[in-house]
């Protein structure tokens, strides 16, 4: 899907067979098909955007969705911290999200990035956490948070940017050591979090341990 700007068209770009969506009365309907009825306004010849009046520019909303939390999810998700220390001497830290009942080995595990300055703390982080680290799902989570973002102490001169992917791609490694080499990966990126994932996911290819990657709100064009 490419993102919406401010009053222009926008088209919806899927595969022709998406994914099953498990409705409320136990039927399902192709995700499309989904966004169609859900959200006309994202889809069709006529697709078109137009943000709330009071929440118009990019930083507008993005400083609204950091303050304003409409779900508890506080207390809902608790950590348990690993700090992971790089070849080159960084260091970041791992925070997986500690479940409600013993999990089997092979649980899929989902692996976070955050977004510029975020962390595991993060409202987005803990809303989506909320839904698949607990039941029905009960997939495994852990949050990588990079250099300096989710109170990890700097200890080198370099931080993390978009164009590093050295330190994801070591943290990666580490976490599929430690979840074992059979357990389903699963990485999930949001804002510059996701412009890395989709990076990483370049360079790698094939090599990556991950089956699927899912990219959210990212700035594909960073120069822009």
């Amino acid at each position: 899907m490419i993102s919406p700007i401010n009053g222009l068209d926008l088209p919806f770009i899927h595969h022709p067979n998406t994914v099953p969506i498990q409705l409320s009365n136990n039927t399902s309907i192709p995700f499309h098909e989904y966004i169609s009825q859900t959200c006309p306004s994202l889809f069709g010849p006529k697709a078109h955007y137009t943000p709330t009046p009071y929440l118009r520019s990019g930083h507008l909303q993005t400083m609204y969705a950091s303050i304003y939390d409409g779900s508890s999810t506080t207390n809902d998700i608790t950590y348990q911290r690993q700090l992971l220390e790089f070849e080159n001497g960084g260091n970041a830290s791992l925070d997986w999200a500690v479940p409600l009942t013993p999990l089997p080995e092979n649980t899929p595990t989902i692996v976070i990035l955050h977004g510029l300055t975020g962390g595991s703390h993060e409202n987005y982080i803990r809303g989506l956490l909320q839904i698949i680290a607990r039941p029905p799902i009960n997939y495994r989570a852990v949050v990588y948070n990079a250099r300096g973002c989710g109170f990890t102490n700097v200890n080198t001169p370099q931080l993390f940017n978009a164009s590093i992917t050295d330190d994801f791609r070591e943290a990666l490694r580490h976490i599929q050591k430690q979840v074992g080499e059979k357990t389903p990966l699963i990485g999930i990126g949001f804002s510059l979090g996701s412009n890395i994932l989709v990076k990483y996911l370049g360079e790698e290819k094939e090599k990556t341990p991950l089956i699927a990657g899912i990219s959210v709100s990212n700035p594909f064009d960073l120069l822009k």
